[in-house]
């Protein structure tokens, strides 16, 4: 349907599934391709096509080209989604498209017939396209409001992207486009030797890590993917202007990303490191014979806050875990298993059915050669069965190994199989039994369904294989602001406010446990598990032009009781915090990060570790300061749209406010960022309990704004 509840015609419905290597390691098993039909003139589609079993790992949207696609739909992440599939009754509801027009043209006005016009970036298949007239006019239908990418490109021209910003009242667009520069590419090994056919392609959507500095408005949009010739070189004869980044891999070589160049003429030289090799035998540790099948999953080296000891981290992208036989295993690694940050190393984890994993010591990246040979010890077998809480098998019910580096993250109704963790996600049969392998590094067993959720440990199983799901509960809240409700406040539900799992192990999915107070200050979350848990305000930071993050802050604990409706009342308490800042020259910039926190500053370095950093890192580490840093609250404020600063229900105390700016990268090179900060200390008064805290205005200097030229 369209936002108006039309029935949309035409429109297309697809489908694809998230990947499990749990059950792709199976002998039969029903994965598909991407599924994808179209409506009737009522709006209805049918598909009957994929097996019952894949449902829960689904996720697929609706589009058509004049309307915004429906949200992707991720169908393992609401029980309530299964059954309306299956029933017939689930609404993908299309948004209402705008219209971006404008006019292509060349450097001297001319008009450039014909040229191809797309709204996006080139690689998703969100993007709405057209083609523009005979006189350069072009309309894109179906765009969605907001932010985004206005590319056009014609035949001896290089790309021009623009960023644009969406309204239902905007202008016409120009788009200018140039004759394009020469870039030259050679790609080499350490030694200097050429390496032909090495695939280069232009990354138009490069991940950066968090603190990466920020980046210039969009890459080009172009697609282009191509190959170094026998000498190793590559030629771009249109490419645009400016630093474009590439990724580079080649075979038995380590792929390179984050490469940089500019269309210059010059030649610019890309060195690739060798792949790391590692290979060996995998036996019995009792009879010493060969292992017939076993996999290996490359991951990578984890810190643990909560010791000193590094875990192992696990991806869920198949090819992450190959599969060897006849004992012997030998594997060419050419790329990071995780991204974003220089590599850290490996560390793999060997599995065979009816043996005890086995992890290894971190492989350095480049390390070159690694002969690993590995012995597996036999574990014992649990028959495992899970029940409904009515007594019946719980067939197709989620069962995740809580262990270092899972990353299981809980969804209602199951484990979410989006990004890593499902391979230590196992799944029941038709009669809700499973065979799990005793693991010592297994903590907690958690089986979840839509009938319900329950915890146990591999020890308990031991004395009692069957276990029993308890029924989900509920929460209902209402969110408070100076007694009056406050709509618009996010809210994620967390598991156990302990916090005895770190986030690498066992989380809630972000997607589906965030929530949104109404107009009211209502919100609920209808499927919770049982047990103590909490509730932490989401507080929304912009972090560039269509760009969020979310800052954590107050957290509020919540008992759930199994098949009962939990009310909690959010706010109300403590004082509002507010300040207005005060910029050189009286005027705002727009093209800013700003960030503010009240925090508790954290107690003096004890005696004799001044001065000596791993000490303090030991400090840092121990239960002693762990338990200091449970005790520091930290508050972030929120930016208003007149630009005042405030935070909520903020409790008696003395705290430091922080304010941080950082510079977006301007859409040209003639507009400076402004950087710096400003920190002061505030006390929140005991008497009265609650009321308004107005700081004033907190002037943000010149000197502590340094100009910082873009580039």
């Amino acid at each position: 349907m369209d936002a108006n509840g039309q029935p949309v015609a035409g429109a297309k419905v697809g489908w694809n599934h998230e990947e499990d290597p749990a059950v792709d390691a199976l002998v039969v098993n029903h994965d598909f391709g991407w599924i994808q039909v179209t409506t009737d003139a009522d709006g209805r589609w049918q598909i009957d096509r994929i097996a019952g079993d894949m449902l829960r790992r689904l996720y697929g949207n609706a589009q058509d080209p004049d309307y915004v696609d429906s949200p992707l739909l991720f169908v393992g992440r609401n029980a309530d989604t299964e059954k309306a599939l299956r029933a017939g009754t689930f609404v993908f509801h299309l948004g209402t498209g705008l219209v971006v027009q404008g006019t292509v043209v060349d450097p001297d006005k001319y008009v450039v017939p014909d040229a191809r016009v797309f709204v996006g970036h080139v690689g998703d298949s969100s993007r709405r396209e057209t083609t523009a007239d005979a006189n350069g006019n072009f309309a894109v239908l179906g765009c969605k409001p907001g932010s985004n990418l206005l590319t056009a490109e014609a035949p001896g021209f290089a790309n021009t992207t623009l960023e644009i910003n969406i309204t239902s009242n905007m202008s016409p667009v120009q788009v200018v486009l140039r004759k394009g520069g020469i870039l030259r590419l050679r790609v080499q090994d350490r030694s200097g030797a050429p390496i032909p056919h090495a695939n280069v392609w232009l990354d138009t959507f490069p991940q950066r890590p968090i603190n990466a500095p920020p980046a210039k408005l969009g890459p080009a949009q172009v697609n282009f993917n191509r190959r170094t010739d026998s000498e190793g070189r590559l030629l771009w004869s249109n490419a645009p202007a400016g630093e474009l980044e590439f990724g580079v891999s080649a075979s038995g070589y380590m792929l390179k990303n984050d490469v940089t160049a500019v269309a210059d003429g010059k030649e610019h030289v890309v060195t690739l490191g060798p792949a790391l090799v590692i290979h060996g035998e995998v036996r019995d540790a009792e009879t010493g014979e060969l292992i017939p099948h076993f996999k290996i999953g490359i991951g990578w080296p984890q810190w643990d806050p909560g010791s000193d000891e590094t875990n192992g981290q696990w991806s869920a992208i198949n090819r992450f875990w190959p599969e060897f036989s006849g004992g012997h295993y030998h594997k060419s690694i050419e790329e990071a298993a995780l991204g974003g940050i220089p590599n850290p190393g490996y560390v793999l984890k060997f599995q065979a059915d009816g043996y005890a994993p086995y992890v290894s010591r971190t492989v350095a990246p480049d390390a070159r050669d690694v002969k690993l040979d590995v012995l597996l010890h036999r574990a014992a077998q649990i028959k495992v069965t899970v029940l409904t809480p009515d007594g019946r098998p719980a067939a197709n019910a989620d069962v995740g190994l809580v262990s270092p580096g899972a990353q299981l993250r809980l969804s209602p109704g199951g484990f979410s199989r989006n990004g890593a963790g499902s391979p230590s996600v196992l799944t029941t049969d038709d009669s809700g039994h499973l065979q799990l392998t005793v693991d010592t590094t297994i903590s907690r067993v958690i089986a979840v369904c839509a009938a319900g959720y329950v915890e146990t440990t591999p020890a308990a199983l031991e004395n009692s294989p069957a276990i029993t799901l308890q029924p989900w509960g509920r929460i209902e809240g209402v969110c408070l602001s100076g007694g009056r409700p406050a709509a618009g406040r996010e809210y994620l539900f967390e598991l156990s406010d302990s916090n005895e799992d770190d986030y690498n192990t066992l989380s809630t999915d972000f997607t589906t446990y965030l929530v949104k107070s109404d107009a009211q200050g209502r919100f609920a979350i209808p499927m919770v598990p049982p047990g103590k848990h909490s509730l932490v305000r989401m507080i929304p930071e912009s972090t560039g032009p269509g760009r969020m993050a979310w800052a954590h802050g107050r957290q509020t604990a919540v008992n759930i009781l199994p098949g009962e409706t939990t009310a909690v009342t959010l706010g109300g308490t403590g004082y509002t915090v507010s300040a207005i800042l005060g910029w050189p020259g009286g005027t705002a910039p727009t093209n800013v990060q700003i960030s503010a926190m009240l925090g508790m500053p954290p107690p003096p370095l004890p005696a004799g570790l001044e001065g000596h950093p791993d000490l303090i890192q030991q400090y840092h580490r121990s239960p002693q300061f762990r338990a200091i840093a449970k005790t520091l609250r930290h508050y972030p404020m929120t930016i208003q749209p007149d630009g005042t600063l405030v935070a909520d229900d903020v409790p008696p105390g003395t705290y430091r406010l922080f304010v941080i700016v950082m510079p977006f990268q301007p859409n040209d090179n003639s507009t400076p960022a402004l950087s710096g900060g400003q920190e002061l200390s505030v006390t929140v008064p005991s008497d009265p309990p609650t009321g308004q805290l107005n700081i004033g205005t907190i002037e943000l200097h010149q000197t502590k704004l340094q100009q910082m030229q873009s580039h």
